[in-house]
């Protein structure tokens, strides 16, 4: 359509209107400062935009795509569950062909276990991830896995395909519906004038009024104001293992801890694996503890959207 109204934003209505509001408050505690760069900002300047922000989210939206993107989730979860059950299945059929633990082990991975415990987590691109993975192994190592009729059926390398394409679809048109909405041209007009008033104010904080003061400066970046207001989460997984043997330990408590929050727990299921998503990016301190085993310590820096891989071997006592 030639007379469509772009947004210019790259994040959902909701975080512009709360990143805008959030700039607001400290333009309103350092008011002062940018006043001395421009006299344009003076006391009122702050309170207009943020009027502007009230005007634009009071304007209808014709359709809600974050709602349709929320009503995809259950069909998605279901068909992300297809997926896991059928990677499971080929870690029994791996079990059935390989006795020693270490060659188990390096097929999971070959089969695209790194992806595991993120898409039971339900993040759906280590899902999608999975199952093209899966499929690529249970259809190269078919007649193997096999083993002459008496372990993986025939038709299961096609059934995983079907569930894997599913979920793919599925997820890209979940990806599709997320963002800002198809909102009315006024409303996205008017979100467009507020996202520039914005990055004006920004830009000058930056380049006139906190030029060497990086602290002041970063409470004027976007990245920044969008991690205040919706801080992105983290995690730690992998496996812990006999360090003699090789064996998968289950039953191992992992615990991480972050100063002055409580721990968190999990322990290792009959595979080895632990897994523990969704924290605060920051410092760590891991223990991993076993009855019979000696404890293991240490600290891990959690990054932003990563999922860090620590993997374990446990010394008996």
């Amino acid at each position: 359509m030639a007379n469509e109204v772009k947004a210019i934003y790259g994040c959902a209505q909701k975080d512009l209107y709360s990143g805008i509001r959030l700039l607001c408050k400290h333009y309103g505690d350092d008011q002062g400062d940018f006043h001395s760069y421009k006299a344009k900002y003076t006391l009122t300047w702050g309170t207009d935009l943020e009027q502007a922000v009230k005007d634009a989210e009071a304007l209808p939206d014709s359709v809600s795509l974050d709602a349709i993107a929320e009503a995809m989730r259950p069909d998605l979860l279901l068909k992300s569950e297809d997926v896991i059950d059928d990677f499971k299945k080929t870690m029994g059929y791996i079990d059935e062909l390989y006795t020693n633990a270490d060659e188990r082990r390096a097929q999971y991975l070959i089969a695209g276990y790194n992806y595991f415990v993120g898409a039971e987590a339900h993040d759906w691109e280590s899902v999608k991830q999975l199952g093209v993975k899966n499929v690529g192994y249970v259809t190269g190592n078919a007649t193997a896995l096999e083993m002459g009729g008496i372990n993986m059926p025939t038709g299961f390398p096609a059934d995983a395909l079907t569930h894997s394409n599913a979920f793919g679809t599925q997820y890209l048109s979940y990806l599709n519906a997320r963002g800002t909405g198809t909102s009315t041209s006024a409303k996205i007009s008017a979100n467009n004038a507020i996202t520039i008033t914005s990055r004006g104010l920004m830009r000058d904080a930056s380049l006139g009024v906190y030029p060497r003061n990086a602290t002041m400066k970063d409470r004027y970046i976007w990245d920044s104001i969008m991690v205040m207001i919706n801080p992105e989460v983290a995690g730690m997984d992998g496996y812990v293992q006999d360090a003699v043997s090789s064996v998968m330990i289950e039953g191992a408590e992992v615990s991480m801890k972050m100063a002055g929050s409580p721990a968190i727990l999990t322990k290792t299921d009959a595979n080895g694996r632990y897994g523990i998503t969704g924290i605060t990016a920051g410092e760590y301190t891991y223990t991993i503890t076993m009855a019979g085993y000696k404890t293991i310590t240490g600290t891990i820096t959690v990054k932003l959207r990563t999922v860090s891989r620590r993997n374990f071997n446990m010394v008996m006592v």
